[in-house]
Order: structure tokens, then sequence, then C-alpha cells
């Protein structure tokens, strides 16, 4: 009985069109069921996101392995992002502010597309928004960070909340994360983790492939190594390869690391990496509002990534 009851219940939709047809119903219903059928999901590979600009920038240097496991978790992030109801909100926030974000990221040289990606995820919906946690502005400043950036955080006075502010203060952030770990992928971590977790996850990873100068942030700092341990994670991006990938699937890193923190840090460079496709794809279409429908058809599953991330 058991059985048969969840044969109805996966197939009741598709039971009830075949109802509608034999009792002569209308073509015009009979469409308007279909509609409600889940679309069948294949494996959507005209499209690979890892092949974007956006993509190798934080992804560099993948095997074919990597590649594979890092594309399937970049895809999922996208299907999160456009869920929220903050997305759209969001996006147009960032619209808004993007000459001011794209001149000041060019001013420091670095890809913008990446801030913009950065910007979108971390907007709760406005400029003006307050996060439950006390986070503020474009880019989301703690006030921790943001004084160490040279904001005023008071009462009636929260610089945070001043656009122009807000970005300066996240490109200098995002900047001195990129000069310490001299690779965008461990930059953008670093604006979600911190730059002394990413220095730890570093010191395991290296640790574990038998590396014997492998510092924190902090050790490098009190025993007066910073330089060797920044010369030695610089040596180990651009001369073995190291990723943000690597890095984060590392066992002992997974071991050590991920779990002493949240909010899913493991998944952000992924998610920058999604938001910064959206971000393009939706600039790219002339009619915001085929856009968004497009965006509802594909948290319907009646389309599928490729899709959405094109105009035809």
């Amino acid at each position: 009985m058991q059985k048969i009851v969840g044969f109805f219940k996966e197939n009741y939709i598709k039971i009830l069109i075949v109802a509608v047809l034999v009792s002569g119903a209308s073509a015009v219903t009979v469409l308007a069921l279909l509609k409600l059928l889940p679309l069948e999901q294949k494996d959507d590979q005209s499209i690979i996101l890892l092949s974007k600009n956006e993509a190798k920038a934080v992804f560099h240097d993948l095997t074919a392995d990597e590649e594979k496991l890092a594309e399937n978790i970049a895809r999922e992030q996208i299907r999160l992002i456009v869920s929220k109801p903050q997305f759209f909100p969001s996006l147009t926030t960032i619209q808004k502010y993007e000459e001011e974000i794209r001149k000041q990221a060019e001013a420091r040289k670095i890809q913008s597309d990446i801030i913009l990606g950065l910007a979108l995820l971390e907007n709760g919906g406005s400029e003006k928004e307050i996060s439950s946690s006390g986070a503020a502005g474009i880019f989301q400043l703690i006030e921790r960070t943001a004084r160490g950036l040279g904001l005023t955080v008071a009462e009636g006075n929260d610089e945070r909340l001043i656009p122009e502010k807000n970005i300066s203060a996240a490109l200098l952030n995002f900047d001195n994360n990129l000069k310490l770990f001299s690779d965008i992928g461990l930059a953008v971590w670093a604006h979600h983790a911190g730059p002394q977790n990413v220095s730890q996850a570093l010191k395991i990873y290296l640790s574990s492939i038998g590396e014997k100068d492998a510092f924190n942030l902090s050790e490098a700092e009190k025993l007066g190594n910073l330089d060797r341990a920044k010369y030695v994670w610089r040596a180990y991006v651009t001369k073995d390869g190291l990723n943000i990938h690597r890095l984060l699937q590392n066992p002992q890193v997974k071991l050590f690391v991920v779990p002493t923190l949240s909010d899913e840090t493991e998944f952000f460079p992924y998610k920058i990496v999604a938001s910064a496709i959206l971000y393009k794809t939706a600039k790219s279409y002339p009619n915001q509002e085929i856009f968004k429908q497009k965006v509802e058809l594909f948290n319907q599953g009646r389309i599928l990534l490729s899709e959405l991330l094109t105009q035809n």
C-alpha cells in the first residue's frame, strides 16, 4: 500500500494530465498543466563556468579532476544565489555603483569583475543595509574591519553607510590581502575567513607536503618572519600552482581549519565566481525583465543553466 501511495505522490501531475487528455480537455488546459512538470534535468555541459575569465582568475592551474569538482561546486552556488530573495535588490544596488567600483578596482589594478561579484554576494539589498551580525554597507563590512581600514563607526556617524567610503575600504582590504598572499583566490577567501585563517590553512597545507618554512600570519609576525612567509606563499602560488581550490580540498585543511569557521566559508570562493558570472550575465541582457523571467524559470527547474547564462 505504501508503494502505491508513493507512486501517486511522485507522479500525480502526470496522472492528472493523462486524465485531462482522456476527458477531452483543451490544449490550453494541457499546456498549463505541463508547466507544472519539473524539467528533466540533464548534465548541462554546453557551458563551462571555469572557462570564463572570472573563474580562471580565482581557480588557476587546476588538474582535470580538480576542474570537474570546482565546476560542479560553482554550478551549485549559482542555484543557491539566484534563489535568494535579496538577489535582485542586491543586483540593482551594485549596478547603481558599478562605475565607482570599477574605477577604484582598476586604480588598484584589481580585476573589477571579481570585485563586482564580491559586492553582489556580500550586499544585503541596499547601500544602507545592516545585517543581524552588524555588518554594514555595500560590502557588508564588520565594525572591527572597517575601523582597521580607517572608517569611523559611531552612533550617528557610520561611514560604512557612505557608498564611496565603503567601496574604498573594501578595495583597500582586498588589495592588502592580495599583496599578502599574491593570489586572487586566496585574497577572495581572506575577505570572508580573514587573513589569519587563510594563513593557518596555508601552514597546514604546506606542512602536509613537507615544507619546513610554514607559518601562519601571527606566528610570522611574532618571529619577524613575515617577509619569509610571504615569499614561501608566493613561491607555491607562482611556481607550484597552489590555488584556493587545492587548498580548500586538502584533507588536513578540511579537518583542522574549515570546521572551526562558519557560514560555509569553504564555498565562498566558488560563490564569488558564480556571482561575478551572474553579474556579467545580467548586464548582457538589454532587458532586465527578461533576465528576471529567466531566473524565475531557472529557479522552477524549467530551463537549464546554459539557457540562463545566454540570451537565446
